[in-house]
């Protein structure tokens, strides 16, 4: 049989991607696919954390302790982190 260019297709996507068997658009798409589950684990990671940080400012406002600035910077830019 003749190599066709689907075929030499497949071959440099297993090679360049690491996946082997798969054409070069599947293989990125698979790609992007684990990038998006990567990006909501740290959205999730972010949101579980601003959370924190609101319960322990108000925790720590009852008793006239501000958080610290890192902290605080953390939640007063939270919106943006999220967008």
């Amino acid at each position: 049989m003749e190599d066709t260019d689907d075929d030499s297709t497949y071959q440099a996507a297993s090679g360049v991607n690491g996946l082997p068997g798969y054409h070069a658009h599947v293989a990125e798409y698979l790609s992007r696919l684990g990038d998006a589950d990567l990006l909501k684990e740290r959205l999730w990671n972010m949101r579980a954390e601003q959370a924190i940080l609101t319960e322990e400012r108000i925790s720590r406002e009852q008793i006239g302790l501000p958080l610290d600035p890192e902290s605080q910077a953390f939640l007063s830019q939270f919106d943006e982190y999220e967008r």
